[in-house]
């Protein structure tokens, strides 16, 4: 499984970047950098199987970015 999201808080996704990467899953930015928790940031998490395939499609432009 596999989570990304443009415009997260940190106070929205703290808690399940802790138990995912205690899980031992994969947490960036949507360019592949680590988060910073003091801003609204983009978040991408998934299993070590799927992450670097969902960044790709994200950089791809094969998902969407936003809700609509």
């Amino acid at each position: 499984d596999g989570y990304w999201e443009m415009e997260a808080y940190p106070w929205d996704v703290a808690a399940g970047v802790l138990e995912l990467t205690e899980a031992d899953g994969l947490v960036c930015r949507a360019d592949g950098d680590q988060i910073d928790f003091r801003q609204a940031t983009s978040i991408v998490a998934a299993n070590r199987n799927i992450h670097n395939e969902l960044l790709d499609a994200l950089a791809e432009g094969k998902l969407p970015t936003h809700s609509t």
